[in-house]
């Protein structure tokens, strides 16, 4: 194996480890502060919009477009099978 394959193949497990980590947080948090208390993420936010955390701000960036692009692809399929009766 190359080593520009085993430093693709260690950065996307990294990747996949961040957003498991991500999404395991906050199913965690939305679990226990209820899904209609939004105090964690403007937490957060306040959190990652300190200049200092710049870094902070484009992961938590990533993360939400990660998890949202597929969100919409599917979306999209299913309203698509529903408009044309499939």
């Amino acid at each position: 194996m190359s080593a520009k394959q085993r430093l693709f193949n260690a950065t996307r497990s990294y990747s996949q480890l961040l957003v498991g980590v991500a999404v395991i947080l906050s199913l965690f948090f939305t679990a226990f502060l209820g899904s209609d208390n939004l105090n964690w993420q403007i937490s957060l936010a306040v959190i990652a919009l300190n200049p200092d955390n710049s870094r902070l701000l484009w992961s938590i960036l990533v993360v939400i477009w990660a998890l949202t692009v597929p969100h919409m692809m599917v979306t999209a399929k299913l309203d698509k099978g529903a408009l044309l009766g499939k």
